[in-house]
C-alpha cells in the first residue's frame, strides 16, 4: 500500500550478510576462494564432482527461482515481517507511534486447510492406500489346466473340468488376495513402528505453506535383541534387520537437479545436513561409511566446516532463533547425494567394484561427502532404483517441481490487510481526542507551552487581541468503517482464492435439495481439496507405498506376504467420494421419507449403502431380512394383542353401558307396572267409593247438615274467646295508663 510502503515480496531480506559458498567474489570485494571452503583441489573426484559442482549448481539454480519466495511464505506463516519492513515500521512507531501489528490471517487458513486435510486422511478406519494382486499370470492358468487334466488322467476328477477349473483359478486369486492382506498389514505395522504418520503430518504442513512438502524413505538398521540358550548357557544376541523408515524433510535443507520437472521421479537430489561432530562419528556404526575418511575430516577441520547460508540465517531469525552460528561451533556440512554419476567419475575415483563401469555409463548412486571428501559411495540401494524422496505439491506447475501454497496465493491480500488494520489502528489513535494548536506568542512571558494538556490546567496568556483563542482544537476524521470494509472485501477475496472459508464448520446442503443440486454444491466446496488430496494420493502415498511394498519384497523373511501385487493409492480420494456419498445418500433417505415413496423404494439397502459410506458395518447397523421378518411378525403380534385389548374394553365398555341402559328399562318398567297398577287400584277404590256414596246420599246429607252445625257452633265459641281477649286488653291497657299518670303527678 502506498501508505506504508511495506510489502511482502518487494524487499529482498537482507538480515545478515552472509558468505555464499557459490560466489567467487567475497562481499568485501575480495576473491579469497580458500575461505570458502571449496577447495577443489582437495577431496577425491566424486567429492569434487558432488559439493564443488553439482551443489552449486543445484543451489544458484533454486536461489534464484523459488527461495525467496519460500522465505517469504516462512514469514507470513510466523506472521513477521522482512527485515526491510521491521526497520520502516520500528522507526515510523518511534517517530509517530505508527501501529506495527501483523494480522494472522495467512496463518489461519492454512491451519483451518492442514485441519481439513487431516480430517480427510485420518477420519477412517481404513488406509488410504491399498496392496491389490496383480492379474493372474497366463502360466499359471496353464499350470492350473495341466493340474485338471492330470486329475482327469488319474481318475480322480470327480466334477465337471471346467467348473473344477473355474474353482481352482478362483483359490488362487483369493490365496493371492489373502497374501495381499497380509502384505498391508505388514507395511500398516513397519509405519506405525517407525511413526512414519508424525513425518507425514510435517510433510503436509509445510506443502500447504510452503507449497512444496517432501518426505524421504530411509532403510535403517533395527536392533533386535533376544535370549538365546547355546553351549555356555543362556546369552543376549543382537540381531541386525533392515527397517524401513519416513522421513520428514524441510524443503529448505533439499535441493533438486533444475532440469526436474516430474514430482514422481527427480533426476537428483542433494540433502544437505548440519551435523555435530557427535552425529558425524555416529555414522562410523552405519554401514557403507568409512570411518578412516571420517577421521581425516575431523582432523582437517577440528573446529567445524559449517558456513552459514543466507537462508538459514533468515529462517532463524524468523523463528526467533540465534542466528549467529559459527564455522567453529563443532558444526560440519554434510552432503546426501542420490543422483547419477558418469562412469569416468567413479573409475577416477576408484570405485571398489569396477567391474562392467563404462567411463561413458551414467549410473545411479547414493552418495556421502563432507569436506569435498566422499565417505561413502554405494549404488543405489533400492529395486527399482529410485530417489527415495516424494515432492508432494500443494498447487501443481507444469514448468517447475515446485507447487505453489496458501502462503504465496495470500501474499496481496495480506499485505492489504496487514495495512488495512494499521491504518486502522492509527486512525484510531489520532481520531479518540483532538488535536490542540497552541499559540506561543499570547503566553506569558517566561512561560512555555505544554506538551500536554492536564485537566484543571491553568495557561496564563498577556497582550494580543482578547478575541483571538491561545488555543485551537482540531477533530481528525474517523474513517474506521471505510477501512473495515476494505479489510472485509480483500478477507472475501482470500476466501475464493483458496476455497477456505473462514471456519472448519462447513455447512451442509438443504434435506430438500434435489439429489443433482447436492452433488453441485458439494463439488464446489471441495474441488480445490479435492486437487490437494489428490497430489497427496499421487505424488506420497502411490511412490510410499511402492517402497514398502519393494523394500518387504527384497528385504522381508515373511515368504507368506510376498505375491506379485501393485499399490494404488486411492485411499483419500475415495475418502472424499465416500463421504460426498455418504451426504447424497442422507439426502436421498430424507427426500424418499414418506408414505408414497417408501413403497417404492428399498430402504433397507439404502440403509446399509449410508452405514457402509460412514465406515460401519451395514450387516450390524441394519436388520437381516429374516430379522426383520421377525421383528416385524413380533410387532404385528404386539399390534393385534394391543387391537384385541383395546376392542375387548370397548366391547366390556359397551356391555357396562348396555347392562345399565337394560336396568334403567327393568327399573322404568317395574315404575310402570306399579304406576298402572296404583291407577288401577285409585279407580277402583274410587268406584267404590262411588257406589258406597250413592248408596247412602241420605245419610251424607245429613252428615253435611251435622257438619255445618258443628262448623257454626266453632265459629261461635271462637268469636266469643276473642271479644273476652280485646276486654282483657283494654282493662290492661286502662290500669297501665292510671299507673303512668299517678306516677307523673308524684314526681313533678
Amino acid at each position: 500500500m502506498s501508505d506504508t510502503g511495506v510489502g511482502l515480496s518487494l524487499v529482498k531480506p537482507a538480515e545478515i550478510q552472509m558468505i555464499d559458498v557459490d560466489a567467487t567474489v567475497m562481499p568485501d570485494g575480495s576473491t579469497d576462494i580458500d575461505l570458502l571452503d571449496i577447495d577443489t583441489h582437495k577431496g577425491d573426484a566424486v567429492g569434487n564432482y558432488i559439493q564443488g559442482t553439482l551443489f552449486g549448481y543445484y543451489r544458484n539454480a533454486r536461489q534464484n527461482e523459488q527461495e525467496d519466495i519460500c522465505l517469504d511464505c516462512e514469514r507470513a506463516y510466523n506472521n513477521k515481517y522482512d527485515l526491510a519492513a521491521q526497520q520502516t515500521l520500528a522507526k515510523r512507531k518511534q517517530d509517530s507511534g505508527d501501529s506495527t501489528v501483523w494480522v494472522p490471517y495467512t496463518r489461519t487458513k492454512i491451519n483451518i486447510a492442514v485441519a481439513k486435510t487431516y480430517e480427510k486422511m485420518l477420519n477412517t478406519s481404513n488406509n488410504p492406500w491399498s496392496v491389490v494382486p496383480e492379474q493372474t499370470s497366463a502360466e499359471e492358468l496353464r499350470m492350473n489346466e495341466r493340474y485338471i487334466q492330470q486329475a482327469m488322467e488319474a481318475g480322480a476328477l470327480k466334477e465337471d473340468p471346467k467348473r473344477a477349473l473355474d474353482k481352482m483359478n478362483e483359490f488362487s486369486e483369493k490365496e493371492a488376495r489373502e497374501t495381499c492382506d497380509k502384505m498391508e498389514k505388514e507395511i500398516a505395522d513397519q509405519m506405525n513402528k517407525g511413526k512414519a504418520f508424525q513425518a507425514l503430518g510435517k510433510t503436509i504442513l509445510q506443502q500447504h505453506y510452503l507449497g512444496t512438502g517432501i518426505a524421504k524413505f530411509e532403510i535403517s538398521v533395527d536392533n533386535e535383541e533376544k535370549w538365546k540358550e547355546g553351549p555356555m548357557g543362556w546369552n543376549l544376541e543382537t540381531t541386525e534387520t533392515p527397517f524401513p523408515k519416513i522421513k520428514f524433510v524441510s524443503w529448505f535443507d533439499v535441493f533438486f537437479d533444475p532440469y526436474s520437472k516430474s514430482k514422481e521421479q527427480s533426476n537428483g537430489v542433494i540433502e544437505r545436513h548440519v551435523m555435530k561432530r557427535s552425529d558425524l562419528l555416529a555414522l562410523k556404526e552405519s554401514q557403507g561409511f568409512k570411518e578412516s575418511k571420517i577421521q581425516e575430516i575431523i582432523i582437517n577441520n577440528p573446529d567445524g566446516n559449517h558456513i552459514d547460508l543466507d537462508y538459514e540465517t533468515t529462517i532463524r531469525g524468523v523463528n526467533d532463533q540465534d542466528q549467529n552460528v559459527q564455522k567453529n561451533d563443532n558444526y560440519f556440512d554434510v552432503y546426501e547425494a542420490w543422483v547419477e554419476l558418469p562412469g569416468n567419475k567413479l573409475i577416477e575415483y576408484g570405485y571398489e567394484d569396477t567391474k562392467g563401469i563404462e567411463p561413458t555409463g551414467a549410473y545411479k548412486v547414493n552418495c556421502w561427502v563432507c569436506d569435498n571428501i566422499t565417505v561413502k559411495l554405494i549404488m543405489n540401494p533400492h529395486k527399482p532404483q529410485k530417489v527415495p524422496y516424494f515432492i508432494v505439491p500443494y498447487e501443481e506447475n507444469t514448468s517447475t517441481i515446485n507447487g505453489t501454497g496458501i502462503s504465496e496465493d495470500l501474499f496481496g491480500v495480506q499485505e492489504v490487510i496487514n495495512s488495512v488494520t494499521r491504518a486502522t489502528v492509527d486512525n484510531g489513535a489520532f481520531s479518540h481526542a483532538p488535536i490542540t494548536e497552541f499559540n506561543v506568542d499570547l503566553l506569558k512571558s517566561g512561560a512555555t507551552a505544554p506538551d500536554v494538556l492536564k485537566p484543571r490546567g491553568i495557561y496564563y496568556r498577556e497582550g494580543g487581541d482578547p478575541k483571538e483563542p491561545m488555543m485551537r482544537f482540531h477533530d481528525i476524521p474517523e474513517n474506521s468503517q471505510v477501512l473495515y470494509n476494505i479489510y472485509e472485501m480483500f478477507s472475501k477475496i482470500g476466501e475464493d482464492v483458496t476455497g477456505i472459508s473462514g471456519s472448519t464448520e462447513e455447512s451442509m446442503p438443504a434435506a430438500n435439495a434435489s439429489q443433482g443440486g447436492v452433488s453441485m454444491v458439494l463439488s464446489q466446496k471441495n474441488i480445490l481439496q479435492r486437487t490437494v488430496v489428490g497430489n497427496i494420493d499421487k505424488y506420497l502415498y502411490q511412490p510410499m507405498i511402492e517402497m514398502y511394498y519393494n523394500f518387504n519384497m527384497q528385504y522381508s523373511q515373511k515368504d507368506d506376504i510376498k505375491t506379485p501385487a501393485k499399490v494404488q493409492a486411492n485411499g483419500v480420494t475415495s475418502i472424499i467420494a465416500k463421504e460426498m456419498q455418504s451426504q447424497q445418500l442422507m439426502a436421498f433417505a430424507q427426500l424418499t421419507n414418506n408414505e408414497i415413496d417408501s413403497n417404492i423404494v428399498n430402504r433397507k439397502e439404502i440403509l446399509e449403502e449410508l452405514a457402509v459410506s460412514l465406515d460401519q458395518d451395514g450387516e450390524k447397523m441394519v436388520y437381516s431380512d429374516t430379522d426383520a421378518a421377525e421383528r416385524n411378525q413380533n410387532k404385528q403380534q404386539s399390534e393385534m394383542q394391543a387391537a384385541q385389548a383395546q376392542q375387548q374394553g370397548v366391547i366390556n365398555q359397551i356391555q357396562t353401558e348396555n347392562q345399565g341402559e337394560l336396568e334403567q328399562i327393568r327399573i322404568k318398567g317395574t315404575i310402570d307396572r306399579k304406576k298402572q297398577e296404583l291407577i288401577e287400584a285409585s279407580d277402583m277404590q274410587q268406584v267404590i267409593l262411588k257406589g258406597e256414596v250413592d248408596s247412602n246420599a241420605a245419610d251424607f246429607e245429613l252428615f253435611k247438615q251435622f257438619q255445618q252445625m258443628m262448623m257454626q257452633q266453632r265459629n261461635a265459641e271462637r268469636s266469643t274467646q276473642q271479644q273476652q281477649q280485646n276486654t282483657e286488653r283494654s282493662a290492661q291497657q286502662q290500669q297501665d295508663y292510671t299507673q303512668q299518670n299517678a306516677a307523673q303527678q308524684g314526681n313533678p
